[in-house]
């Protein structure tokens, strides 16, 4: 009976895998990729840990590790704790935000071919984008980078994939850029 409904009323809002409580002002990743050994708390104990368990069993203690999936979502971070982000094509870092940061090449958003040429006259024109991400850098030691893969197979820079790739880029980096500048 209050003037609020479920349909007016958004507690989140959801920018691709990005999820940002404005209100609270914190964010989380859906589906994220951690880093392998981006742990910095325990990493080490574990893998010696996982080891001696695999010498023990023959190896059979590491199936359930491969089977498990690579894929999570990170917990609730403030926007405080966004350290940096960067839109990486082709395992190159073209462009770059964060915190106290500039937007470095933002104007390349402006142009597809900017981006697949990797925006500096020295390299070569691309026609194929063998994948596309977003690394997320935040004040977490447990996750303190994480992936959001926009493209995991190659394209060519003139496909529907590779456009609506460069348009979710968009959409997340912008999101980013304000969680960083709202901070």
């Amino acid at each position: 009976m209050g003037f609020l409904d479920n349909n007016s009323y958004k507690r989140t809002d959801k920018i691709g895998p990005l999820e940002i409580d404005r209100a609270n002002k914190v964010y989380r990743i859906h589906g994220a990729n951690k880093a392998k050994g981006s742990s910095l708390v325990g990493g080490t104990a574990k893998t010696i840990g996982k080891a001696g368990l695999a010498m023990g069993t023959g190896g059979l203690s590491l199936i359930p590790s491969m089977v498990k999936k690579s894929k999570n979502d990170t917990d609730w971070y403030s926007f405080e704790e966004l350290v940096s982000y960067d839109l990486i094509i082709n395992d190159q870092a073209v462009v770059s935000g964060g915190v106290g940061q500039a937007l470095v090449a933002g104007a390349v958003f402006g142009g597809l071919g900017a981006i697949a040429g990797g925006i500096t006259a020295k390299r070569k024109t691309t026609t194929k984008i063998l994948n596309m991400t977003i690394r997320v850098t935040s004040n977490d030691f447990s996750k303190p980078v994480v992936f959001i893969d926009l493209l995991r197979k190659p394209v060519k820079n003139t496909s529907k994939e590779y456009k609506e790739a460069i348009e979710n880029a968009q959409r997340i980096i912008g999101a980013l850029d304000v969680i960083a500048h709202n901070a």
